[in-house]
């Protein structure tokens, strides 16, 4: 990194992820490549890493899933299974999910990991309404507890917020209404940084507490409270006091991604007791993913393309690296006929307010952003993600792709990168992160993002969710044909050039290498690639690495073949992954595992690993290629499509669009979300079935009484009205 230009860029340039209690200051768009260096948007660098904070490492805490135990019928599960259909609309519970309220109803401390999509919110909501007392939501971002409130009410359901948008009189009808006999509030959310610092909020749990009508704690996004957390919060930190303080109250905590040693900080910081733990994978079934090396000057005609083609109407994000740049891929999709508009932290506060609220209102249809959006956001009808730059790291990636298909329907993310994207990020962070372990551990995310990318050969979900501490079958990914994976899809197609390759050498030279170097040393999986590549960078021969035998002998190999490697001996325990807080990032070492020394001295183990003749690094498949051209992996229409008369279509279309028109005024004269009056998949199954009366219209999964009395007779008109003009086509 040593020949790398400084660039003059401060840290107040780039958008961390959205501050919850403050406004993020304006900035112009630059004007010159070097501005827009300065200007960049995608480094979400957490800025507590540069703060001096005493942890270290947590012994790790092994906890096995714990669903089995609650599989069966409870005293209270006619009344869970009566408010699931009288006040949610469903009629059954997603996977896991009863589980997880059996265990939360029957007064167990949980830990739960539930992917992005797999109901986590339904878990304590539908508890709160079933339990004497308050229930206490801490939320970490403001757009997130607003959004879920305004769900809650539309259901009928007393819930509310103490977040800074709301006046000093709101805030004090909201606190009024904890000091009743009989709290009128069953779900109150709260930002972690209001309820250690306000005493108002303080001396209102007080009160519950002492009148027995405090009924539970719920930690959402609780890896926030782990400097391990890519979202790392200080004053999550301090939510352990609410355990001294509050001893016996119930304590809940929710997320949707953590590494194992994620979860040991999580659960001891908030001094979990008897704590059951819920571990769902983090597979998403119905994310389709695809990756393309992208042609600088033909990208953004191949995502306007891609957008009118296949997702014309339909709710996307499309993440860019610069401010900039989202302005002008918004431009340029609106001005072929595709609904899009900037997001990004150097735009005033109303106008980011405004423009989020106007997409989940569906008044447009694709927000062009950095990643300052999305955290938080809940809109299930998202169809598509694209990147149009590499992420910072994996974890970022599989956060932000999985902001698609919420609602369960198949959705698609893309990501175009190249290495001009690269370049520029990795400049970035020689000029603003001095810090050698700060830099690394960046360093590292960064490689880690770019093999995962360069990788023409595994399976897409088993490379991010082996990130996650999960395995996973790639033949899963193979069965399910609609989302089958770009490489699954090659492997199957024999399109890859793939030969199994003895690597048993190598193994050996690797495991030996780091047996060495790492006795005296912390040592990445990146550090060890370079010296066996042969690097002569600063840290490698300040370290001496460069003396070592094995320093040099893979100069032949690619960085993803070593890293692959590696990643195998690992699996097989022969090296192993150690993690370490060092007070200001968190880093993840390789050292030696426990069967290093059998393999070390064994004549006949062999190991293989699937391998190609392409070159990762100069030769990778163009978007225009045979064979990762887009067209290639587009569903075919079904039988029925194609059955489906012309007619037909228009007059379900235009039934689509007047639902959509009746809940999106609603939503408007309200400032709510579209999604809060009415689910998508209710709008679909409306379209489908046509009900034509109010027992009918009560039967569609999420229709509730409560949406019927604000909406149900316009819908009946409506659909009343199309049922005819149908039969007339019949």
């Amino acid at each position: 990194m040593n020949n790398v230009l400084p660039i003059d860029i401060s840290l107040d340039d780039i958008d961390w992820n959205e501050p919850l209690e403050e406004v993020v200051q304006n900035a112009n768009d630059p004007a010159t490549d070097e501005d827009l260096l300065k200007d960049i948007a995608d480094i979400d660098w957490d800025e507590d890493i540069f703060s001096q904070n005493g942890t270290s490492p947590l012994s790790r805490i092994s906890l096995e899933d714990c669903s089995h135990e609650f599989e069966g019928n409870y005293s209270f599960s006619t009344n869970m299974l009566e408010v699931l259909n009288r006040v949610f609309g469903l009629e059954t519970f997603r996977p896991g999910q009863r589980e997880i309220i059996n265990a939360i109803l029957s007064g167990y401390d949980c830990f739960v990991l539930m992917p992005t999509g797999g109901g986590k919110s339904l878990c304590y909501q539908l508890p709160a309404l079933l339990s004497n007392g308050v229930t206490i939501v801490i939320s970490p971002l403001i757009a997130l507890v607003t959004d879920q409130v305004d769900k809650l009410n539309a259901l009928d359901i007393r819930a509310a917020h103490l977040c800074c948008t709301l006046t000093r009189q709101q805030a004090a009808v909201v606190i009024s209404k904890l000091y009743f006999n009989e709290p009128e509030i069953d779900l109150l959310y709260v930002t972690p940084e209001r309820i250690m610092g306000s005493k108002q909020t303080q001396d209102a749990l007080d009160s519950l507490y002492r009148r027995g009508k405090l009924a539970r704690f719920v930690i959402d996004e609780g890896h926030c409270l782990s400097l391990w957390g890519h979202d790392f919060r200080p004053d999550y930190k301090k939510l352990s006091v609410l355990r001294d303080k509050y001893s016996d109250i119930q304590m809940l905590s929710f997320t949707a991604t953590a590494t194992k040693q994620v979860e040991t900080d999580v659960i001891v910081n908030l001094k979990l007791r008897n704590v059951k733990k819920f571990i769902q994978s983090f597979n998403r079934p119905n994310i389709k993913y695809q990756v393309h090396e992208k042609d600088e000057d033909m990208a953004v005609h191949e995502i306007i393309n891609l957008i009118r083609r296949k997702f014309f109407r339909k709710s996307g994000i499309v993440y860019c690296l610069t401010r900039k740049d989202c302005v002008v891929l918004s431009r340029y999709l609106r001005n072929f006929n595709i609904s899009a508009k900037p997001y990004h932290a150097g735009l005033d506060m109303k106008v980011r307010q405004d423009t989020q609220r106007e997409w989940m209102q569906d008044q447009f249809h694709v927000i062009v952003s950095t990643i300052a959006f999305g955290m938080g956001i809940d809109k299930p009808d998202v169809r598509f993600v694209i990147h149009n730059t590499i992420p910072k790291s994996l974890e970022g990636y599989y956060q932000e792709s999985g902001r698609a298909g919420r609602d369960g329907e198949i959705s698609y993310s893309y990501l175009f990168y190249n290495y001009n994207d690269i370049d520029r990020i990795m400049r970035l962070m020689a000029s603003d992160f001095s810090k050698t372990d700060t830099l690394e551990g960046h360093w590292d995310n960064l490689q880690q993002m770019v093999a995962f990318a360069n990788n023409r050969i595994d399976c897409r979900r088993y490379l991010q969710l082996i990130n996650l501490g999960e395995n996973f079958n790639r033949q899963l990914c193979i069965q399910n044909k609609e989302t089958i994976c770009d490489n699954c899809d090659d492997f199957i197609n024999n399109r890859q050039n793939i030969e199994y390759k003895d690597i048993t050498k190598q193994a050996k030279e690797l495991a030996v290498l780091v047996r060495d170097i790492s006795a005296q040393n912390n040592v990445t999986i990146n550090t060890v690639t370079k010296v066996y590549r042969g690097s002569r960078q600063s840290q490698i021969v300040r370290r001496r690495f460069d003396r070592h035998r094995f320093w040099g002998r893979g100069r032949l190999m690619t960085l993803l073949d070593v890293q692959r490697v590696l990643r195998t001996l690992t699996l097989k325990n022969i090296l192993a992954n150690h993690y370490l807080t060092t007070g200001k990032f968190p880093l993840v070492h390789i050292k030696s595992g426990s069967n290093i020394n059998r393999f070390l001295t064994s004549s006949t183990e062999r190991i293989t690993i699937p391998v190609t003749n392409n070159n990762y690094f100069l030769e990778t498949t163009r978007l225009q290629g045979p064979n990762r051209s887009i067209s290639n992996f587009e569903r075919g229409p079904t039988i029925s499509e194609r059955a489906t008369s012309l007619a037909m279509q228009t007059l379900r279309t235009r039934c689509h669009d007047a639902l959509l028109r009746v809940c999106r005024e609603y939503a408007i004269q309200r400032h709510i979300a579209v999604s809060s009056i009415l689910h998508p998949l209710a709008i679909k199954i409306i379209i489908t079935v046509l009900p034509q009366s109010r027992e009918e219209l009560l039967g569609v999964q999420h229709f509730t009484v409560a949406t019927f009395n604000r909406i149900g007779n316009d819908i009946l008109r409506i659909t009343t009205d199309f049922r005819r003009q149908i039969s007339e086509i019949d």
